[in-house]
């Protein structure tokens, strides 16, 4: 009934094509696949025809579905089914709707992804990740602007994911989302960073120029959003002005983790794009969010070069200091970075011992 129910059933199809561990860039091929057998794609026994009727049937359930999900409903009656069956029937010609009643009585008893209960006469997906499932399949590049209009409701995240994982090499629809969406409230801030995350990885497939595109606005909006953190703690409405300086930097630092981590993101040319940053345009980022960067590049690089690039600036604070040189033995990078480097980080993390505490 769930994404994890649906992982396991994959397990028992034994579908070692699946990672498990990269669940958004593959959700909406585990759902393809139940809804593949929950329709009977590949009943044989019915001959080449299964095929045009199931497109068909799958195009139906998903006019359905974004009908009443535009409405903000998990449900429909019988009769309002029936009423927007002849309609969509006057705008599509599909032969499973020639008889209307016919086709909601095969809804009545295929039990499995849309539903009918007796009680109340009404029919509802099994669960509301097969609704947004289906609305996705109903969203083409003639009315993705429902989802642009609905990016930071969570009513349609998943539909967004979704989408997204449609068709996982068609980038049009992230960059445009990029490049117009403007996120002012902090709220909007975090949601932005994590759905752009997910709709990223489901679409794994896009052009790596594209890819670096999205992410680095990803990293302006991750330097916006610890930046109005702060702000807002100012103010009392986050926790910034009660949390120690290094409790927010671990934060931050596991929010840019799990921001970016995914091996559709984390690829050889995003860890590349990271660290010609910090080379060049990061004076524009907070100092967090360099930081960031940094461990994220020394980290997934296993080399200490994005450290020694980020502590080498002049004008960060000597907190700095401290921080890499624990990161610096944490990583068991000792042995890879420069005798020099090492001592003259040691010796200022010393020298302003005081003022780090402070």
């Amino acid at each position: 009934r769930t994404p994890l129910a649906l992982t396991l059933m994959a397990i028992l199809y034994r579908d070692d094509k699946i990672d498990l561990k990269e669940l958004p860039a593959n959700i909406t091929e585990l759902y393809n696949k139940f809804v593949d057998t929950y329709l009977d794609r590949w009943d044989t026994t019915k001959g080449i025809s299964r095929q045009y009727q199931y497109e068909q049937t799958k195009n139906i359930i998903a006019a359905i579905a974004l009908h009443f999900h535009g409405k903000g409903s998990s449900s429909i009656s019988d009769y309002d089914l029936i009423v927007f069956l002849k309609k969509l029937r006057k705008e599509f010609s599909y032969d499973e709707l020639d008889n209307i009643e016919d086709f909601v009585e095969h809804l009545k008893w295929k039990n499995g992804v849309f539903n009918f209960d007796e009680i109340n006469n009404s029919f509802s997906f099994y669960n509301h990740y097969f609704q947004e499932f289906f609305v996705s399949i109903c969203i083409d590049d003639t009315n993705e602007e429902t989802l642009k209009e609905n990016f930071f409701s969570e009513w349609w995240e998943n539909a967004i994911v979704f989408y997204c994982g449609k068709q996982p090499r068609r980038d049009a629809f992230l960059l445009n989302a990029c490049k117009h969406i403007v996120t002012i409230e902090l709220k909007n801030q975090f949601i932005f960073l994590q759905l752009v995350s997910k709709c990223l990885q489901a679409g794994h497939s896009i052009p790596i120029k594209s890819r670096l595109k999205i992410i680095e606005r990803l990293v302006i909006e991750f330097d916006k959003f610890y930046l109005a953190f702060i702000e807002e703690g100012k103010a009392g409405n986050t926790l910034a002005a009660t949390q120690t300086t290094m409790d927010l930097i671990i934060q931050f630092r596991e929010h840019f983790d799990r921001t970016f981590s995914s091996k559709h993101i984390a690829t050889t040319e995003c860890i590349d794009y990271f660290e010609n940053l910090l080379k060049s345009k990061a004076e524009n980022l907070s100092e967090v969010t360099r930081y960031c960067i940094a461990y994220f590049v020394s980290f997934h690089t296993d080399k200490p070069t994005a450290f020694n690039i980020f502590i080498e600036n002049k004008n960060i604070s000597m907190i700095w200091n401290r921080i890499v040189y624990v990161d610096v033995n944490f990583l068991h990078f000792k042995k890879q970075i420069s005798k020099e480097a090492y001592f003259r980080i040691r010796h200022k993390m010393m020298k302003h011992k005081f003022s780090i505490i402070e």
